[in-house]
């Protein structure tokens, strides 16, 4: 297994790209894994991007709160 950087915009054109192969036979079992990992591995970066504003949310909105109560 090898590791590869992609960004989430290359994961959905892939995503994409691999509703007009034409698929037939045995490849057809292939590639219809190959969309579901990288359906998996697009939600996973979404919930993660998700996660990450909602904490950074949070941060500033206790940031602000004292800066709030002081006046």
């Amino acid at each position: 297994m090898y590791d590869v950087t992609m960004t989430l915009d290359d994961l959905l054109f892939i995503r994409q790209s691999l509703d007009a192969v034409n698929i037939q036979g045995k490849n057809a079992k292939f590639v219809a894994q190959l969309q579901t990992k990288i359906e998996a591995e697009i939600e996973e970066i979404k919930t993660h991007m998700e996660s990450e504003e909602r904490a950074k949310l949070i941060a500033l909105a206790q940031v602000a709160e004292p800066a709030s109560k002081k006046k």
